[in-house]
């Protein structure tokens, strides 16, 4: 069974979807809308009656650190609910690290804990020297162009 994917931001959630019409990768692409996801897992039991079943929760958010925190408190809710805790879309993360060498942005604000970045297994610790050096990621530079290339994905 195929898994689900929520993207954090509506211009990537766009790509990923019109993506999934040509590749059939995901169940469904969810629009995560920022913080509103943690509030919307209520919903994907819906989501799943409808497309048959539970399925791995796969997400690709912005490499900040509130991109990291909706996901933990969205997992924490959906363990809570019995459904499937949210799991990092490594590949998708992966390919946002490598496109957006010399793209970051600034970021102020406090640091995050170490164990924030945790959650992203393979790629924590790229992710852990983008924060040290006070910079972010969009996830937008993992777009239509890029992904009309790819076919295969892991997932």
């Amino acid at each position: 069974m195929q898994p689900v994917i929520a993207i954090e931001n509506a211009a990537t959630w766009h790509s990923y979807c019109r993506w999934n019409v040509e590749r059939n990768l995901f169940s469904a692409v969810v629009y995560g809308d920022g913080n509103r996801f943690v509030d919307g897992i209520r919903y994907l039991r819906d989501l799943f009656t409808e497309i048959g079943g539970p399925r791995r929760i796969l997400y690709f958010g912005d490499l900040d650190p509130q991109g990291l925190v909706i996901p933990h408190e969205a997992s924490a809710r959906a363990r809570a609910a019995g459904l499937p805790a949210i799991e990092p879309h490594l590949w998708s993360y992966r390919q946002l690290l490598t496109l957006g060498v010399g793209c970051s942005q600034p970021w102020k604000g406090e640091q995050p804990s170490s164990t924030l970045c945790d959650w992203l297994g393979s790629c924590a610790e790229p992710t852990r020297q983008l924060f040290a050096a006070g910079h972010r990621l969009a996830q937008e530079h993992v777009g239509w162009e890029f992904l009309l290339g790819k076919t295969g994905v892991e997932r």
